[in-house]
């Protein structure tokens, strides 16, 4: 679901637009089994990267250069696609804050959760990119919603592989 999600917002920003309000809410699975991305009322042109005294999108899947005023980026759009597999891996936020405000103190001070540190039992390589994509850093996040879409899909498929080889060693080893 998460690597379905990452393509439409890449289709998305090929088509020169930012969503800049991705959440759970805003996102549907059609009756084909189909994800999209919908509700594109705070959507913006991809070229037009001036900030906003505005507030624009939900609090919480805000990235931190948002909620300090800076324009809405590919990176803001892909930081809210981290936060929204954070919260459905752990039920919680990587930052929490009832304010603008408070959230804007709690990403100042670093407070970030890593998903680890909330669910021990997430693969690592899937921690690992949830991580980068809610970095404070914008330069730290993913370039492209194609990039993260394509580490979702290796970090999917890595323990199918893994199984794999375990299976063709326990195979040879049994058949020398």
């Amino acid at each position: 679901i998460s690597a379905h999600l990452c393509a439409a917002l890449a289709a998305l920003h090929r088509a020169g637009m930012l969503h800049r309000d991705t959440k759970a809410s805003n996102v549907r699975r059609t009756a084909n089994g189909r994800i999209v991305l919908v509700d594109f009322g705070s959507g913006r042109d991809l070229s037009d990267a001036t900030a906003s005294e505005q507030l624009v999108g939900t609090p919480l899947y805000l990235a931190p250069e948002l909620l300090e005023g800076g324009a809405a980026t590919v990176h803001s759009d892909l930081y809210s696609v981290g936060v929204l597999l954070y919260h459905l891996l752990t039920n919680s936020y990587p930052v929490q804050g009832r304010t603008i405000a408070d959230l804007r103190k709690a990403h100042s001070s670093a407070e970030a959760a890593s998903v680890r540190r909330a669910r021990p039992d997430t693969p690592r390589r899937i921690a690992a990119l949830i991580d980068r994509a809610i970095h404070p850093s914008p330069d730290v996040r993913f370039i492209r919603a194609a990039e993260m879409e394509s580490a979702l899909r290796s970090a999917r498929a890595f323990p199918r592989r893994l199984a794999l080889v375990a299976s063709a060693v326990a195979t040879f080893t049994a058949a020398t």
